[in-house]
């Protein structure tokens, strides 16, 4: 019996002023191995996360660093 697979965690990074994609974001939930690196179009998506609270990072070059606490 296989158990259930955890939640996605799924989203869009841009820059705060014009609103564009930034391709090539990583996306990632601290104190874990999971992470994605944004697409073309800023969108990211992390698999398989167990429910529970945690810290997301995001870094691009040229800007710095955002982190915020999601509940999952």
């Amino acid at each position: 019996m296989n158990p259930e697979p955890g939640i996605s965690l799924s989203g869009f990074v841009k820059d705060s002023i014009n609103e564009e994609p930034l391709i090539g974001a990583t996306v990632f939930l601290k104190d874990t191995q999971k992470g994605a690196v944004t697409n073309k179009n800023g969108y990211f998506s992390i698999q398989d996360i167990l429910p529970g609270t945690y810290t997301i990072k995001v870094t691009y070059i040229g800007y710095n660093p955002k982190e915020s606490n999601v509940r999952i």
